[in-house]
């Protein structure tokens, strides 16, 4: 094994730098749960390369404003999310699901932080089989694909704008045809 030696001004400018990052973590996103600032760096005497993900583009741009102010050159290699250059406009949903499961990670095992009821609009932040949602109350959280319906802005908009039908009831159906023996589509919960 082979030691590595960092000269003191490296280390130096390192500590800064994770400084500077941490300062604006906390200023933009000190609460992870609504907001992604997941920003790495690497340092090398006056260069920096930052790479990661964020919700936040005035963070970012804080970021960068703060490391340049500080006589850093900088390689942004952050991606803002949601991406449109990978996802195009479909970066808002609609559940589609009676009660949709919304999880701490993006496995089944993790935590469920809270559930989402069918017809609920969200955000669509990141997608890897599963996706990163935001909710209308701004909380991040992962769910499996197929309980979000993919939807461009106006689609989004239309949605929010139309005219909806709250159940009361602790637990119904929505059926194909408005008469008895009618197949079901779907189960829905009070709040649907």
């Amino acid at each position: 094994l082979g030691s590595v030696t960092v000269s003191a001004q490296e280390g130096q400018s390192a500590g800064e730098v994770k400084q500077l990052t941490n300062d604006i973590r906390q200023r933009y996103a000190p609460d992870k749960r609504v907001a992604v600032f997941d920003v790495a760096h690497t340092v090398n005497q006056n260069n920096v390369t930052l790479t990661g993900r964020t919700t936040l583009e005035e963070a970012h741009t804080a970021l960068i404003d703060a490391l340049r102010d500080k006589g850093y050159t900088v390689t942004d290699n952050v991606t803002l999310l949601p991406n449109r250059k990978v996802h195009g406009e479909t970066i808002y949903g609609i559940i589609n699901i009676s009660t949709c499961a919304l999880r701490s990670s993006a496995d089944y095992s993790s935590e469920m932080v809270t559930q989402a009821l069918l017809g609920m609009p969200v955000k669509i932040i990141e997608r890897d089989g599963w996706y990163r949602i935001q909710t209308p109350d701004g909380y991040l959280a992962w769910t499996h694909r197929v309980g979000v319906h993919p939807v461009t802005q106006q689609e989004y908009d239309a949605w929010n704008g139309a005219e909806k039908v709250i159940v009361t009831a602790h637990h119904s159906f929505v059926l194909a045809e408005p008469k008895e023996g009618a197949e079901v589509v779907s189960d829905i919960v009070g709040g649907n």
